[in-house]
């Protein structure tokens, strides 16, 4: 494996670009395709007994959610990674890029106890995020759909996406100092 991840980053040839790449531009594909299947499902009408709300979500509340989404994905976090989040990584942990790759076990472990952080942070952010003085500014916009749907769970304001999910992943990914080759398995997960 450490051979083909040297052969990958000599071909990309820029970390940033690889660091994109895959941590930012395969989990953004693979969490948006689930989104659409799972969208598929509900509008096809497939477990529709199963349902907690006998209803499909809002059409045009979701429309603009793939659309902030498929933007968040696509666009702004490629964009931030490339030249903000790349330059905090190299600076907490400068062998993410170029060290070796860590062996199963101890990648194991760092899933785990990063799984762990991260969803800590989450919890207590989102707790945070509904407190009355803070909810209405920058939380109610997640709360919109009536009747959720995958897209919904990204639904969210700027201040929100970098409070509690940008900062509880990213924490998460310091704290454990993560290889990339092991950051990317996390984030798809």
């Amino acid at each position: 494996l450490d051979a083909a991840y040297a052969s990958l980053r000599l071909a990309v040839g820029d970390d940033r670009l690889l660091m994109v790449l895959l941590q930012g531009l395969i989990p953004a594909t693979v969490f948006v395709g689930l989104c659409w299947l799972f969208l598929y499902i509900e509008r096809a009408g497939l477990f529709k007994g199963r349902r907690i709300v006998p209803r499909d979500s809002d059409p045009t509340l979701t429309r603009q959610a793939i659309k902030e989404t498929l933007f968040n994905q696509f666009v702004s976090g490629p964009l931030v990674s490339f030249f903000v989040i790349y330059h905090l990584d190299v600076w907490i942990h400068p062998t993410k890029y170029s060290g070796p790759l860590p062996s199963a076990p101890y990648a194991v472990g760092q899933l785990l106890l990063a799984f762990v952080i991260e969803d800590f942070l989450i919890y207590w952010t989102h707790r945070t995020l509904h407190h009355p003085r803070l909810y209405r500014h920058y939380h109610k916009k997640h709360h919109t759909f009536l009747v959720t749907n995958t897209f919904a769970s990204a639904f969210s304001g700027g201040v929100e996406a970098v409070f509690s999910h940008a900062f509880s992943g990213l924490t998460a990914l310091w704290l454990t100092k993560m290889h990339l080759t092991v950051a990317v398995v996390y984030n798809v997960v």
